[in-house]
């Protein structure tokens, strides 16, 4: 993972994470935005709501040298459902991040900060009525680690990285019940918080097959592994879930860390994409993803727009 293409990570990306799955086709800074959407389970008391919120992540790297990368993204996403037959339910999503990441030959460190707020709301159908409402909130620290190769035949070889990742999350969910008895309103408040640590480990494998002197097709996947190693399992993030992508970015094109939101303590998660380089500033990707072994599996579909400065 010495140098990247004009592409960038994508969801949030927004813990800013570089990508596990990058191909050395030229290193510049680059900016990209991105349309992506993602399944998401809302558990509010004893009742769940499927939730498909789609948003943008907008993706910045720069190289400061040879060596140093600096990133930065943010996103939003948002969707509402009904919730029952009085009520509907309203899920909005932001998150921001930032990074540093230092490469020497086919090593890679990276550090990364991110921000994840998501509010969740009900309200009356046939008036304006607040009924419930959520606020979670999670900084996170992240750092990792990525070494990368060749492989293959010299004319057209694959890429592969292997990755390794520790995030750090510091998270608390306010929720506020409203109990209308007309003239009287009664205000029921909670607080939740906690920290919990992350780890995960991933392989990567992309090629770059040229169809011109500054075009070409990219395409490839990557499988990585996320486990809980501290804190507490029913209360690591909102609804009593445990963190999963809120900010942790180690997959390509989930630029916002919460773009793919995982119910479980320990899953798998694979992604495949393709993309195509029009010329030397100009690219679009389009990719998949989905995990397997969680308590509540989660799929995610994203496309992304690329410019290189």
């Amino acid at each position: 993972m010495i140098k990247r293409p004009p592409v960038h990570f994508n969801l949030l990306a927004i813990a800013c994470t570089f990508n596990s799955l990058i191909v050395p086709i030229s290193s510049a800074s680059s900016i990209s935005l991105s349309a992506t959407e993602y399944e998401d389970t809302v558990h509010v008391g004893e009742n769940s709501l499927e939730l498909k919120p789609i948003g943008a992540t907008l993706f910045g790297l720069l190289d400061v040298t040879t060596n140093i990368t600096l990133t930065a993204s943010y996103a939003e996403f948002g969707d509402d459902k009904k919730f029952n037959d009085i009520s509907t339910l309203d899920l909005s999503a932001k998150a921001w991040g930032i990074g540093i990441s230092y490469s020497q030959e086919n090593w890679l460190f990276h550090l990364d900060y991110g921000q994840s707020d998501e509010d969740i709301t009900i309200k009356a159908t046939n008036r304006n009525l607040k009924l419930y409402k959520e606020d979670y909130d999670s900084p996170s620290w992240s750092g990792g680690l990525g070494y990368s190769s060749f492989i293959g035949d010299d004319a057209q070889p694959w890429y592969w990285s292997l990755n390794s990742n520790i995030q750090y999350a510091d998270w608390q969910r306010n929720i506020t019940r409203y109990e209308i008895n007309l003239p009287n309103l009664s205000i029921a408040t909670s607080l939740d918080k906690g920290e919990s640590w992350f780890a995960s480990a991933g392989l990567s494998l992309s090629q770059f097959s040229a169809t011109g002197a500054n075009s070409g097709l990219l395409y490839g996947g990557s499988l990585s592994w996320f486990h809980l190693i501290d804190g507490e399992s029913s209360a690591v993030s909102r609804n009593g879930r445990s963190v999963s992508q809120i900010a942790s970015t180690n997959q390509r094109f989930n630029a916002s860390n919460f773009s793919q939101q995982i119910d479980g303590e320990q899953y798998g998660l694979v992604t495949i994409f393709a993309g195509y380089h029009f010329n030397e500033k100009y690219s679009v990707e389009l990719s998949y993803s989905t995990s397997f072994a969680a308590d509540e599996n989660a799929d995610s579909i994203n496309l992304s727009v690329s410019y290189e400065l």
